[in-house]
């Protein structure tokens, strides 16, 4: 069959979108199942569409245009205008540049940290299942379903604190789906305390002590997979710490308040030398400094559940297919897919 172009490809994703639903290939869900919104999600599109823009922008654009309009018609029928050096929000703009880039620089360096983080976790929950698997040895023959029980338990707990992990941050109900790798009575105890995340890594301890106690592994080789749970440990305190240091609000505002007032000067200064020119230079230089403000409130908290979120549940799922086929698994969960754009 001949291949279907480029263009034709993105006509059809469209066209399903205005429709209701998305393209097969871009769904997680069963077949003929409508589309779930996810809850938090990455932006996996390259370009952003104008209507995406007036989104972001909602009313202030059709204010700060209808504004620039008034501005000039004043201009126009009026003798005596109001004379604006251009100088005067000239200065603002240079002061309110700087303002945005720190802003949007700081609020980067919080969504980037929190990836790496989870890049981190993806890391060291491989490493964790391999050194369980290669580490937990029997004693004797005798030893073995035990040991076996063993180290699927525990490999099968670190995929639910990845899952918890992802949940807790973003302050969702943690009890989705664990009976699929803890039993009843844990997700019981975990569900009762304040961090369920560090009671789980608290009952891996445990359980690989009991295992250094009863010989199952030397004390060599216990200090190593520790040094891996802390790891973790400090991977979930960071992000627990990003989460909960919010930014600073008095900066935002003040943000905000010098974009209204260079916006609203913006067009005395230009009307007298370009007329109605001022008027799409004013909404596209208003529009440029509103999208850097909201770039920089939609990275500045990676767990708010925006679509510029960290994509922690397909992460989560990412480290489940990989500890489950560690452990010789052949049936695995599918991994999650991008859903118009956005993965969760």
């Amino acid at each position: 069959a001949p291949r279907r172009r480029p263009g034709a490809r993105r006509r059809a994703r469209a066209g399903a979108r205005r429709r209701g639903r998305a393209p097969a290939r871009w769904t997680s869900t069963p077949a003929g199942a409508p589309p779930r919104a996810p809850p938090a999600a990455l932006l996996t599109n390259r370009t952003i569409d104008l209507a995406t823009i007036a989104r972001h922008t909602g009313w202030r654009l059709g204010f700060i245009t209808a504004y620039a309009t008034a501005v000039e018609v004043y201009q126009a029928v009026t003798d005596d205008g109001l004379h604006l050096p251009v100088a005067i929000p000239a200065m603002l703009g240079t002061a309110l540049s700087i303002l945005l880039g720190f802003k949007t620089q700081a609020s980067y360096d919080r969504w980037w940290e929190a990836r790496k983080l989870w890049g981190s976790i993806v890391n060291d929950s491989r490493t964790f299942a391999r050194q369980v698997l290669t580490f937990v040895s029997p004693r004797d023959a005798s030893d073995a379903g035990l040991v076996d029980a063993l180290r699927r338990t525990l490999v099968l707990r670190q995929a639910a604190w990845t899952l918890v992990l992802s949940r807790f941050l973003r302050g969702e109900a943690i009890r989705d789906r664990l009976e699929t790798f803890l039993h009843p009575d844990e997700i019981e105890r975990i569900s009762a305390v304040r961090t369920p995340t560090n009671a789980l890594l608290q009952r891996q301890g445990e359980e690989l002590r009991a295992a250094l106690d009863a010989g199952r592994i030397d004390q060599f080789r216990f200090l190593s997979i520790d040094a891996t749970l802390a790891r973790l440990t400090d991977h979930m305190g960071a992000c627990e710490r990003i989460r909960n240091t919010v930014f600073p609000a008095h900066y935002g505002h003040m943000v905000s308040n010098i974009v209204w007032r260079v916006a609203l000067l913006l067009p005395w200064g230009l009307v007298e030398s370009m007329g109605w020119i001022c008027i799409p230079v004013t909404v596209t230089a208003t529009v440029v400094f509103w999208l850097i403000e909201e770039i920089g409130y939609a990275l500045v908290d990676p767990f708010a559940g925006r679509a510029t979120d960290t994509s922690m549940t397909a992460l989560s799922r990412g480290i489940e297919i990989d500890l489950l086929q560690m452990l010789g698994d052949t049936e695995v969960p599918p991994a999650l897919q991008p859903v118009d754009g956005v993965r969760m």
